[in-house]
């Protein structure tokens, strides 16, 4: 019977509320565990010295002054995700050692790690001082100690460690064995770190743990080359989870490799192919120069001085401003792009901050590719997305100001009064963002390109891109680079949420698309995430400002 039951207990899975239950038992845990075993070390230390007086071990302890701790790096509620705790670095004077075969045995076996032939050459040439290991544990730097060996000695040296691990390697970066930071929060905020003053993130580290796992699973499900996954709210430019695969874990230090600072979320720029639409249909809304009853003749290709516009999925036939959204209709996105024109498309792209380096607390950031526009059709091009390459961060934050009432609010990740404090840009009207609420929920609801988000428990808007990465100067229509936009509620947005795939390489090539793709994880990062938050499910009220009657009156 208790057989059968244990058997049934590994089967059992949790959602929902109990879900969010359990993640802040798993925050609570995690906590009380990185402050026991704080505790622990420096018990262990100060016994350590206590019951090494006269041996080999030193201390650059002065009149019981401690060095300076490093601060810790903070989320939003409080968690940990960065603290420094003391530990042993084991060094050697080779002119001492007597017995160098037997001592080197003898500390391979407390410590397997040692490069035994590179010691022993050292030793041969008589150094005085050889590095044997370092962040040695009170327990292992005790086995040493007890070998009574007068050639060993020991210093105190500060390990850093971060509990989430690959979850937050790009955001935080690591601090290296030169006790410089590299990457990340550790080195935007290094002197304040290093004065001992903790530095608080935007980051809810229970987002982060959802987004990863989930961002993880599709990297590793469409054998992508890479991936992005960004939640931020939208009314404020907080950035609530950032995360960039591939990944590193910080507490390997065998992993910190100039190779692995490329956070994707702010260093890789790209062409974001149709979810440039949004801020093309926003413009001209803005300038009445279309709305709802607009209409666009998709019937044809379209041709604009020897470019040759078409759409990936053809309706052959005169469409709704609503249709060319939700069929992401690349013909009638031009259409509004030759209406407003090369000034007013450089004003609204440049109002939203895609001409710009973001300042976000990530120093590791590569500037837009904004070339000029010299011709209609790079005016063309760039109202679906080509002809203008952007970081994941600065596109969130430019989709965020169509719906949250039209206000460009520069995105952040440190909860810090210099980036609190920046004025927001009133981008578009209220109405505006009313009406691309409206065009958002069609996309998911209405069988556009982003149904497989459409789940009952929470209504959602969004819209995705799909565009051909440049390589040797020619674009490559054999790959992909995909991304949705989502938005949670859609009828009051708070919640952003990006999904980006490079190069998504599923077994049936139609389905490399972003509404195969990058939809679906987007999906279940609400399933999980909207609980943790505390947004309503069934009891949607989708009547506020959405629907399409409200709209026209």
């Amino acid at each position: 019977m208790l057989e059968n039951a244990s058997t049934n207990y590994d089967s059992i899975k949790i959602d929902g509320a109990n879900k969010s239950a359990i993640e802040v038992c798993k925050q609570r845990i995690i906590a009380v565990s990185v402050i026991f075993f704080v505790v622990t070390v420096l018990i262990s230390i100060k016994l350590f010295y206590v019951s090494s007086s006269g041996s080999v071990i030193k201390t650059e302890i002065i009149n019981d002054q401690l060095p300076i701790v490093r601060g810790k790096i903070l989320d939003r509620n409080d968690k940990i995700l960065a603290v420094s705790l003391p530990s042993y670095s084991l060094h050697m004077n080779g002119t001492k050692v007597r017995k160098p075969i037997i001592l080197l045995a003898k500390l391979s076996k407390i410590i397997p790690t040692i490069d035994k032939s590179k010691i022993l050459k050292k030793i041969n040439d008589q150094k005085k001082f050889i590095y044997i290991a370092r962040q040695l544990t009170p327990k292992v730097a005790e086995e040493v100690h007890l070998l009574g060996e007068p050639s060993l000695d020991f210093d105190i040296e500060s390990l850093r460690l971060y509990p989430l691990e690959k979850e937050t390697g790009y955001l935080l970066g690591y601090m290296g064995f030169d006790d410089k930071p590299h990457a990340g929060v550790e080195r935007s905020f290094d002197e304040k770190l290093k004065q001992g003053k903790d530095v608080k993130l935007t980051l809810d580290s229970r987002l982060q743990s959802i987004v990863y796992d989930k961002l993880k699973d599709g990297f590793i499900e469409f054998n992508a080359k890479a991936a992005v996954g960004i939640i931020m709210d939208v009314t404020n430019g907080e950035i609530l989870a950032a995360v960039s695969i591939p990944d590193f874990n910080p507490n390997l230090r065998s992993q910190h490799k100039s190779g692995n600072s490329n956070n994707r979320v702010t260093m890789s720029n790209y062409e974001m192919g149709s979810i440039f639409k949004s801020f093309t249909i926003a413009s001209g809304l803005n300038e009445n120069l279309i709305n709802l009853d607009s209409r666009f003749d998709a019937s044809k290709p379209y041709e604009v001085k020897g470019k040759i516009v078409t759409d990936f999925h053809p309706k052959n036939r005169i469409l709704s401003l609503k249709e060319v959204f939700v069929y992401s209709s690349n013909i009638g996105s031009a259409m509004i792009a030759m209406q407003l024109g090369m000034e007013k498309q450089n004003h609204y792209l440049i109002a939203l901050g895609l001409n710009k380096t973001i300042d976000s607390g990530i120093k590791e950031i590569n500037a837009p590719l904004f070339p000029e526009v010299v011709s209609e059709a790079d005016i063309v091009s760039r109202s679906y997305g080509y002809h203008i390459s952007v970081n994941p961060l600065q596109v969130i934050a430019a989709l965020a100001a169509t719906v949250n009432g039209g206000k460009y609010i520069e995105p952040f990740v440190v909860d810090d009064p210099i980036y609190k404090k920046r004025p927001s840009v009133q981008v578009f009207k209220p109405e505006v963002s009313n009406i691309m609420r409206y065009l958002y929920r069609s996309v998911v609801s209405d069988g556009g390109t982003a149904s497989k988000i459409n789940i009952k428990e929470y209504k959602i808007g969004g819209k995705t891109g799909t565009a051909s990465p440049v390589e040797n100067g020619q674009y490559n229509t054999e790959k992909n680079i995909v991304s949705f936009i989502s938005f949670l509620p859609i009828n009051d947005p708070k919640y952003a949420i990006f999904i980006l795939l490079d190069n998504p390489n599923p077994h049936k090539k139609p389905q490399a698309t972003a509404g195969w793709t990058a939809v679906p994880i987007a999906r279940d990062i609400v399933r999980e995430m909207a609980p943790v938050v505390g947004e309503p499910g069934l009891n949607f009220n989708m009547t506020k400002n959405i629907n399409k009657e409200a709209i026209l009156q």
